[in-house]
């Protein structure tokens, strides 16, 4: 029987032309094309025709994935526990820890630190240098290749040093492309900087001078030293205050029936436009002997040489209050009606004690705040009952021996108002 009726062609088996007539077993096996070698070249892979699964290097590939076994240990995942920290303006140390790669193999990480940093560090692992230990440089292109993983990048400052492990995120100048950032929020702490702008609203140039705009309109805003007399109205106490170089003193003296006040007029808006103010004094040699009343704030409390009267004038601030030597402030304010309201305590006050307070109309009430030679503010004090209104114009510092024949006095060096 010949091939050609069995409709066959045995070019399937071999490439060279062939006789269509039936050969013999000898002729057969001499026809067929030569067995392939069964060796794969190293990295090659070849696939299971009963499974269609891939073996690379040895390893079977299922459809679908790759086995972590053939990869480098800085090719995929890792974990590792050593804890990092700042040690001071230019190192970063880690404790001992272990790192383990994705293929489950751990290696022991002894405690380390950059030493004196003077650019930026890369910490890494190498485990072609050490199973024990992470490695450090400043040399970017020593961290990447064969059985190399990056850690954490560490950078000296002028306070204090920073580092970023690399399952976070460290943004550095040079890592920054951008013409402008926006729509950032972050605790920022200190700021160097030539000049802050805010969208033209309010800015603070390289010599720190400022400009800001309210919400609806400029702010007013007016500040003294007490450096002369010229900008105070003295008139109507029986004592007139004294300037010098360290500031106001409004001292009635040692007269019973005296008492004393300076008036700065500022607006005749004082209370409108959430109006702050604040100012700062010294309680002079002899302020806490006998009895007597201070004030300070926006408006004008009614004062005599007896005493004070609380009621039927607009006014906000603090009250000095002496009483058989013990000198305590309170906040205190009144609609002008016949009731005012007051606070407790906020501080007490001794002989030479340096004294700074504060106070912000707000929508709903007043906040009063304290600060005693120089430490921490005060929490905020809120009155909200009897608010002041009205056409005051001026901010008031008064005092009062309030019939005792000791000298009541208090030295202002500054004060600010704004609204």
């Amino acid at each position: 029987m010949n091939l050609t009726e069995l409709q066959l062609n045995r070019n399937l088996y071999k490439t060279e032309p062939q006789t269509s007539e039936t050969l013999g077993a000898g002729d057969v096996a001499s026809n067929l094309s030569p067995t392939p070698s069964s060796a794969i070249a190293s990295g090659n892979s070849v696939t299971d025709i009963n499974t269609n699964a891939e073996q690379l290097n040895g390893e079977v590939i299922a459809p679908g994935s790759i086995p972590v076994t053939t990869f480098d240990i800085a090719d995929l995942g890792w974990i590792q526990t050593c804890v990092f920290s700042v040690t001071d303006a230019d190192t970063v140390a880690w404790t001992s820890g272990v790192f383990t790669s994705a293929k489950g193999v751990s290696y022991s990480i002894s405690a380390g630190n950059t030493g004196n940093m003077t650019a930026q560090n890369y910490i890494y692992l190498n485990i072609n240098a050490s199973l024990t230990a992470y490695q450090v440089t400043t040399t970017q292109s020593n961290i990447i290749g064969p059985g190399k993983v990056l850690i954490a990048v560490a950078q000296n400052g002028s306070v204090t040093a920073s580092y970023a492990l690399t399952q976070t995120i460290q943004v550095v100048a040079n890592n920054i492309v951008a013409n402008t950032l926006s729509a950032i929020s972050a605790n920022l702490g200190s700021i160097t900087a030539g000049e802050i702008n805010i969208n033209n609203n309010a800015m603070i140039d390289s010599s720190g001078y400022g400009t800001f705009i309210g919400i609806a309109s400029l702010n007013l805003k007016a500040y003294t030293n007490f450096e002369n007399s010229g900008r105070f109205v003295l008139t109507g106490a029986t004592v007139t205050p004294t300037f010098g170089n360290n500031g106001m003193v409004v001292a009635p003296g040692a007269v019973a029936t005296n008492w004393s006040r300076a008036l700065w007029w500022v607006t005749n808006f004082v209370f409108s436009n959430r109006a702050s103010f604040t100012c700062g004094f010294t309680a002079l040699s002899g302020f806490s002997a006998g009895d007597g009343v201070g004030f300070v704030g926006l408006g004008n409390m009614t004062m005599t040489g007896s005493g004070v009267t609380e009621t039927g004038k607009n006014y906000c601030g603090f009250e000095i209050k002496k009483s058989s030597g013990v000198t305590t402030i309170i906040a205190i304010q009144c609609d002008g009606g016949g009731t005012a309201t007051f606070s407790g305590t906020l501080v007490t006050v001794v002989d030479n004690d340096t004294v700074e307070l504060f106070l912000r109309i707000t929508a709903t009430g007043i906040n009063y705040y304290t600060r005693l030679n120089g430490g921490s503010i005060s929490s905020v004090t809120t009155l909200t009952a009897t608010v002041p209104t009205g056409g005051e114009n001026n901010v008031c510092f008064e005092t009062t021996n309030k019939g005792s024949a000791n000298n009541f006095q208090i030295q202002y060096q500054c004060a600010a108002y704004e609204h």
